[in-house]
């Protein structure tokens, strides 16, 4: 377990360091930056960006400072969280205004141009500087003052070439007294988007929400992430996590976020957000009245974040009035069996994030679900009689052999396939079975909407065991008089040949008990009923 795919980074800002977590166990793992370095100053975002220093790794970027002259752009080492250089910063030897004025910075963003661009909340500006030199470009955009304006940039998010950008509705001013700038909050949160990156474009207003039940009465949008439905998610810090329907910008919904209080308002505020590569969605938030931190995560199912919000890692005095978080990039280990029987198991032996496993020979074990953040693994079993169970979003292949494929506990979106050998498929919900050559069989549970095709050779399609799935399964390739229905527990479940329905409808066959459909036979007319085989 040599990848750091389960690991993400959170920014302190009263700490003035970064701190390392585990997202499968939500254990402390140590400081990534610490403070004794002495380099941070109220560090906000967190960006792995461009190699900085030759070792063909990306590196982290973070945004740091308040006043004019400290604000910057730093960049530490993404394997180590070793000092590099100032990326982005005044040098106070020189009468040369070197970071392009920048004050405070927020929301920071790699364009498609290959520019880093970098929201001065305190100048009401998003500027922009070479992402390899760091050297000040131009200003790219400038607040007026006006509504639906640049009022207070803070996070920054390129999508399809348009940057989008939330505001927190402050216009930037000078007290007279002390000369130090401050935010006047005059005008609604926003998230702006711009279709161009030519300097001074007008942006569009994307969405102006309204405050949260679970909210102090405002509305202070930051952090922006895309979700793998396509969806737009963005942090109030005020409260909530609103999704946006990226293509018409209606709101689809609100994740709560309220973690400190059985009723509205909360007593928390949440900082930035970032999708774990399971697709689960983790936020920073913290205690208004102590600034103790805790990490909230939501869990996703069928692609999307949904609620209620479980608390990954709770209060904690380490967690210093946390802001920004993001995840380690995603790096495939490739991991090799031996010409024995191995036996591997997620969390023990592999990290199971995004790996790529080849077995080799051998009658091999491989367990991705005992792992409740495993994901995204490609596992080839080889020859022999394998056994697999699959988590989510995972591949897997046989090989030869007899092999077992076991999604009972896996959370959707694999995909199984037998090659050679007759092959057994357990089935839970939202998956895909391939059987591919010899005799397979496929055992539905109580799950549903599976995807399956037996392939090559006599296959059984087992589509009840015991209980009614929750959801039709999909068969696509069912040969009458050569493959099997089959339904285990009939007679427990009051299913005969005269109970059950078959509907024909465009060209498919439709398998119902009552007004219940159990299974659809693609591309199949003219079964007879009493072909499926009940079995008590």
């Amino acid at each position: 377990m040599q990848n750091r795919n389960s690991s993400f980074l959170v920014g302190n800002t009263n700490g003035d360091n970064v701190l390392i977590f585990d997202a499968a166990t939500g254990n402390y793992v140590g400081e990534f930056i610490t403070a004794a370095q002495g380099r941070l100053e109220k560090p906000d975002t967190l960006l792995f960006g461009l190699d900085g220093n030759g070792d063909g790794k990306k590196d982290l970027y973070v945004t740091s400072g308040e006043e004019a002259g400290s604000s910057s752009i730093l960049r530490f080492d993404g394997q180590t969280g070793e000092f590099i250089d100032v990326f982005i910063g005044d040098n106070p030897d020189t009468a040369e205004d070197e970071n392009g004025s920048l004050i405070r910075p927020y929301g920071i963003a790699f364009g498609p141009d290959g520019n880093l661009y970098v929201a001065s909340f305190l100048s009401d500006q998003i500027l922009r500087y070479n992402g390899v030199t760091g050297e000040f470009i131009d200003v790219f955009a400038q607040g007026n003052g006006q509504a639906d304006g640049l009022n207070g940039p803070n996070g920054l998010l390129f999508i399809n070439g348009s940057l989008y950008v939330t505001t927190q509705g402050s216009v930037a001013k000078i007290n007279p007294d002390t000369g130090k700038v401050f935010p006047d909050y005059i005008f609604p949160s926003q998230v702006l988007r711009y279709d161009s990156l030519t300097a001074g474009t007008t942006p569009s207003v994307f969405a102006t929400p309204q405050p949260s039940p679970d909210s102090f009465g405002f509305v202070s949008l930051l952090g922006l992430a895309l979700g793998k439905d396509g969806d737009l998610y963005v942090s109030d810090y005020a409260n909530g996590i609103l999704r946006y329907d990226l293509q018409t910008g209606e709101l689809v919904n609100t994740l709560s976020t309220n973690y400190t209080t059985n009723t509205s308002p909360s007593n928390n505020y949440i900082g930035g957000l970032a999708f774990a590569p399971n697709g689960d969605l983790l936020t920073v938030g913290f205690d208004v009245t102590t600034q103790q931190g805790a990490i909230l995560q939501h869990e996703t199912e069928s692609g999307s974040p949904v609620n209620p919000l479980e608390i990954l890692i709770p209060t904690n005095p380490i967690l210093e009035r946390p802001i920004g978080i993001t995840f380690f990039p995603t790096e495939s280990k490739l991991v090799l069996g031996t010409p024995g029987n191995d036996d591997l198991t997620a969390g023990k032996d592999i990290e199971a994030v995004v790996d790529i496993v080849f077995t080799g020979a051998g009658d091999d074990k491989v367990d991705l679900a005992i792992k409740s953040y495993a994901s995204n693994n490609r596992v080839f079993l080889g020859s022999g009689n394998d056994i697999i169970d699959v988590s989510k979003s995972d591949r897997a292949f046989g090989g030869s052999g007899d092999d077992i494929f076991d999604a009972s506990d896996s959370k959707g979106g694999s995909r199984m396939s037998g090659g050679s050998g007759n092959d057994i498929f357990y089935l839970g919900s939202n998956d895909k079975a391939l059987g591919g050559d010899g005799n397979d069989k496929f055992i539905i549970q109580t799950g549903g909407n599976n995807l399956l095709s037996g392939g090559a050779g006599a296959d059984e399609f087992q589509i009840v065991t015991a209980e009614i799935p929750e959801a039709a399964n999909t068969i696509l390739d069912f040969e009458i008089g050569t493959d099997i229905l089959s339904i285990v527990g009939a007679v427990e479940l009051g299913i005969s040949a005269t109970t059950l329905i078959l509907n024909e409808t465009s060209g498919n066959t439709e398998i119902l008990l009552s007004d219940k459909t159990l299974a659809i036979l693609n591309g199949v007319t003219g079964l007879d009923v009493n072909v499926i085989r009940l079995v008590s």
